[in-house]
C-alpha cells in the first residue's frame, strides 16, 4: 500500500484520492488472502503496479478461482440491525473507491483483481 501510495503521490493524486487508493488495494489484499488463498500462508499474493501518465492500474494476484458472485450494493441498514453479517463488503467497497475495478479468473494459476485510479 505505501509503495502504491508513494507512486501516486508522485504523479499528483490529491490526498484523499491516495487514501482511497491505500483502503481499496488493503481491501484487495486482504480479499487475496483470505478468499483467494483460503488464509494458506504457504501460498503469495502478488501486487503488479503499471503507471500511463493519468492513471495508475494495480493488479493484486492470489491463487484462487475468483469471486463467485456479482458486485452487489450491501444493505447498510440491514447489516447495522444484524439481520445480515456485518462481513461482505469488501468488493463493493474497492469499486466505489476507485474509477474501474474488474474481477478475472485465470486458471489454472488463479485470479486476480485489476484496479485504475485516475488522476483528478
Amino acid at each position: 500500500m505505501s509503495t502504491a501510495a508513494s507512486v501516486a503521490r508522485i504523479m499528483g493524486f490529491t490526498d484523499e484520492r491516495i487514501e482511497d487508493l491505500k483502503t481499496a488495494v488493503a481491501e484487495a489484499c486482504i480479499n487475496a488472502m483470505e478468499h483467494g488463498n483460503k488464509l494458506d500462508e504457504k501460498l503469495t499474493v502478488g501486487v503488479i503496479l503499471s503507471l500511463a501518465a493519468t492513471e495508475l492500474e494495480v493488479m493484486v494476484l492470489d491463487a484462487g478461482s475468483g469471486p463467485h458472485t456479482k458486485v452487489h450494493a450491501p444493505d447498510i441498514d440491514r447489516k447495522m440491525h444484524g439481520e445480515e453479517p456485518s462481513r461482505g463488503m469488501g468488493m463493493f467497497l474497492i469499486q466505489s473507491l476507485v474509477d474501474e475495478a474488474e474481477w478475472v479468473s485465470s486458471p489454472p494459476t488463479g485470479s486476480y483483481v485489476r484496479l485504475v485510479i485516475r488522476v483528478d
